[in-house]
Order: structure tokens, then sequence, then C-alpha cells
């Protein structure tokens, strides 16, 4: 199976906010979706749904499928309609440039009715893979990475930030009945700027995370099998569905 991927640069523009050290953008350069469902029934049982009913198949912008199983990869030369940021922006705080260039801000994916730097797409199979190649250098406080999404009270967080001192590769979850807390942590070997991998894999309601620091060849479980029922509606409530994207912030790491 393929995944979605993308790719974060440390940016030498730096940014300052009330309550928040300076920190460098984080740039993403390449997205790609795979999804592999084999489970749409909405025909009389035993009928195979086709592929094409009547007419092409609907293409969006970029060419990439609406419907049914497909791969997809977004390279960010411009922002493509299916991308979506939470509430309106009030401020631009992303460009495409050769990659999606997103500046860390203070708000976070956990304040409700915030808009964070948080650019996501829709997970439109229960059978996925996502990975990421990130480059991001986090100051003392500060953290990127990638973000499965429900709402600001359940969702994961994949990604690099500083602890002791030194950089960690760390699994946030989101819980509405648990509340916020650090699934696992684990040092990393490299340099706070080094390259770092991470991937999410999900089948059904069963999610796992991985991480790399020397490619995709390699990958290392954290946190083990995640219980994706949180990121239901049955669950987490609401309507809207569970994303997926990239994501940046300067808030200090306890508001994190």
């Amino acid at each position: 199976m393929k995944s979605l991927s993308l790719i974060a640069v440390l940016f030498s523009e730096m940014i300052t906010l009330p309550a928040c050290r300076p920190s460098g953008n984080a740039v993403f350069r390449e997205f790609t979706y795979l999804g592999d469902d084999a489970r749409y029934v909405i025909l009389p049982s035993g009928e195979r749904v086709p592929t094409v009913v009547g007419k092409s198949a609907l293409q969006g912008k970029t060419g990439a499928p609406l419907t049914g199983n497909f791969t997809w990869t977004d390279r960010f030369d411009s922002l493509d309609f299916k991308w979506m940021q939470l509430r309106t922006p009030k401020s631009q705080w992303w460009q495409t440039d050769g990659g999606l260039h997103i500046t860390p801000r203070i708000e976070t994916i956990y304040d409700e009715g915030a808009n964070p730097s948080f650019m996501a797409v829709r997970q439109q199979h229960s059978k996925f893979e996502a990975q990421t190649l990130m480059e991001y250098e986090p100051q003392a406080d500060g953290f990127a990475g990638l973000v499965v999404f429900q709402n600001e009270s359940n969702n994961f967080a994949l990604g690099k930030r500083m602890l002791e001192n030194k950089p960690y590769v760390v699994l946030y979850k989101a819980d509405k009945e648990i509340g916020r807390c650090v699934v696992a942590a684990e040092p990393l070997n490299g340099k706070a700027g080094c390259p770092l991998w991470l991937k999410v894999a999900a089948d059904g309601d069963e999610y796992m995370f991985y991480y790399s620091e020397s490619g995709t060849d390699d990958w290392n479980q954290i946190g083990g099998i995640q219980d994706g029922k949180i990121l239901s509606t049955w669950y987490a409530g609401g309507f809207t569905g569970t994303m997926i994207g990239c994501y940046a912030t300067c808030a200090v790491a306890d508001n994190h």
C-alpha cells in the first residue's frame, strides 16, 4: 500500500507572537494519499458497485479520483480545493512555493474556536496509509508533524518536539473522556534538525503510528495499536468526519 506523504523543511523566516518563542516555518513539499476499503455497498446484496455509472469518472482539479480506491499526490505547486483549515483564517499563515510553507503559531489543535496552523484533507477510507518526510528544528517550545483530527477533544498528533533539551518523536492522544496525554515519546539519535519520516496506518478502528530516521525501509512503531473509535462521530459527536494533515505550533510544550 502506498501512502500519503508530506515533507516538512525548516524555513529561515522567524516570527514572534505574544507568549510564544520565535520559531521557523515548516514546509510540507509533498502529500500522497492511498485508500483501499473494498467495502462500498450501496446496492442490493451480491451486486457489485460499478466504478463508472453513465458517464466518465468524475475528477477533481488535480485529476485525483473522488470515489473508490485511489492514490493521489500533491506537491503543492498551488493549493488544491481539497485542502481545508479549521475555521476562517484571520491571517495567511501558509504559502505554496515549492512546497506548503506553514508558519507555526501559538494556536493549537486543542483550542476551541481557534484557527491553528493546520492544513488538512478528509480521510476518505477506513483502510489507508499516510507518511511524511519532515525536516523541522523545534525550539525549546514547539511541535510539528502529522495530525489525525476529529475535533479539539479527539485526535492524534505524531511529530517532533524537544524534551530534556533533546529532540524526541512524540505521539499525543486527545480523548474527551480522559483528556490529553502523551502515548509514547522516544529520543531521536540525530540532531534536532535532522530529517524524520512519520507514518500513520489504519485498518478500520485500529490506528498505528511509525517513525524512521533513515528512510521508509526502516520503520519503528510507536505507541502500539490505538483505538480509532475516538475519531468516530458516534463517540466524538459532530458530523464532519476525520481530517488528516500538516500541523505546526510554537505553543509552550505544556499547552500542546
